[in-house]
């Protein structure tokens, strides 16, 4: 019992922060304080709906890009098979 316990001790050591490689925050982030200051330089720069409008869709465009999803794909037709209709506790499903 001894033995398990001073296992479970020594392994919880060891599975400590590492801050070469966290779990969360990884890559850039900001302190509280940091995100504020650009929150409020976001704030001064869009001022109006269409510099918005022109953000968002950069933003949008590097979102597709990051997800390999640029050009998007052309869309399908959708076939359902509706089959088997089945009836549970008195109500209907398909």
């Amino acid at each position: 019992m001894k033995k398990l316990l001073f296992f479970l001790l020594t392994t919880q050591v060891w599975a400590q922060f590492n801050p070469e490689k966290p779990e969360l925050c990884q890559g850039a982030f900001f302190t509280e304080d940091q995100a504020v200051k650009v929150h409020q330089q976001f704030g001064q720069l869009y001022t109006d709906k269409t510099s918005w409008e022109q953000r968002a869709n950069l933003i949008r465009k590097g979102i597709l890009e990051g997800m390999n999803l640029s050009p998007l794909p052309q869309k399908t037709i959708l076939n359902p098979i509706v089959h088997s209709k089945k009836i549970l506790s008195g109500e209907c499903c398909l």
